[in-house]
């Protein structure tokens, strides 16, 4: 199995709500606090890169879409890309960067785009990386879509300075410029504060009281209820999944171990899981309703469906909580965390959950075929699916 993704581009759609900034983002407008942001020119979206990615790029390229991505019309959540973060640190560009970048790009039929490659100091480091970046613009502009407002512009910066790349000589443009810009106000306005560190997603288990007292309730459940174990695990999960999305219930199920430990047995069960996942995109029945022609005709309707952002969030933070208190051979949770995330394409969080899970149990089907996908940059079909013209 290949571990490379430190290194490799993650791709992720940003799904922003209220509490920031709402995309649809064009040369032109970007909602903020039900407000109009206007962007003047493509690189007043530099000052967005470090609030969507959520970190401040030193040794990165970026690659950002400014594409929105269809969704259901909740009026509280949207999503756009894709973004992709390469971490040129300690490979730098590599050959195959350029052809991944393409194939992402087309794939999401991207119009709009900036690519930005982060160095130290551009003017002692840039050199190293000026071929690579250019054959990598190259093909990613290739590989844009073109239409009406569209555009595809690249950039270099470091700490101080920022360039238009051209492939010809630099002129460096001080940071001070965006920062006056509309778009620059409105993340402070939104009190976005981007860390110099990126994130880390990895899961924090609870002690081993809890995952003990968790575990011994799972096998408890098993033997009581088999023979029924799908009947029994749906309802059990249709229950847990209505608690859930009152908020004022969330405390508690997160503090009854016993009952996420229930949770965890039900998810070892193939039957349940599959429901669980179709629930999880298609929550349109409850999951003891779903029959087997129903399972499988819902995951081909679903196959190409928008996603709900925020209901898939709400499941991706479930699944996890039920995680922490599986046992450490346990992939299951982890597995249906992944396939949530992927599906909306946060690739990133998606590709921590699914080692987490490969490691508990390597022979997991359902993780080794997201891990395949993920380290592919293999999409949703909902987001390679095209209109025929």
């Amino acid at each position: 199995m290949t571990r490379r993704f430190p290194q490799l581009a993650f791709v992720w759609l940003l799904s922003t709500g209220r509490e920031t900034c709402r995309v649809p983002l064009r040369l032109g407008s970007l909602n903020c606090h039900m407000d109009t942001l206007t962007l003047h020119r493509p690189s007043e979206a530099l000052i967005l890169v470090p609030h969507f990615i959520g970190f401040r790029p030193h040794h990165h390229m970026v690659f950002l879409g400014l594409d929105q991505r269809e969704t259901h019309s909740d009026d509280e959540r949207v999503a756009m890309g894709p973004v992709m973060v390469l971490d040129t640190d300690e490979f730098g560009i590599e050959p195959e960067t350029g052809i991944l970048l393409a194939r992402t790009v087309r794939d999401y039929r991207v119009t709009r785009a900036v690519l930005v490659l982060y160095c130290e100091d551009l003017l002692q480091g840039f050199d190293y990386f000026k071929r690579a970046f250019a054959n990598t613009c190259a093909m990613a502009g290739d590989a844009m879509r073109s239409e009406p407002g569209g555009f595809f512009e690249c950039f270099v910066a470091d700490g101080d300075n920022w360039a238009a790349f051209t492939g010809e000589d630099l002129e460096l443009h001080p940071w001070s410029e965006l920062d006056a810009s509309p778009a620059a106000a409105a993340m402070v306005y939104a009190g976005s504060a981007p860390p110099e560190e990126r994130p880390t997603y990895e899961l924090v288990r609870r002690g081993h009281d809890a995952r003990k007292q968790a575990c011994a309730a799972g096998e408890e459940w098993l033997t009581a209820n088999r023979g029924q174990l799908i009947a029994r695990g749906s309802t059990l999960w249709d229950e847990l999944i209505a608690d859930w999305e009152d908020p004022g219930h969330r405390e508690g199920i997160n503090r009854d171990v016993a009952r996420l430990g229930r949770a965890n047995a039900a998810l070892s069960v193939v039957g349940v899981r599959d429901r669980i996942l179709l629930w999880c995109t298609s929550p349109d029945r409850r999951v003891a309703e779903m029959s087997e022609e129903q399972l499988l005709d819902g995951y081909s309707e679903t196959a190409v469906a928008p996603v709900r952002v925020t209901h898939l969030e709400n499941m991706v933070e479930l699944l996890e909580e039920c995680a922490k208190v599986a046992d450490l051979d346990d992939p299951a949770a982890l597995s249906c965390a992944a396939y949530c995330l992927w599906w909306y394409g946060q690739n990133t969080r998606a590709a921590e959950r699914l080692l987490e899970a490969m490691e508990a149990d390597p022979n997991y089907t359902l993780a080794e075929l997201l891990l395949d996908a993920v380290n592919a940059a293999i999409l949703p079909l909902w987001l390679t699916e095209t209109e025929e013209e």
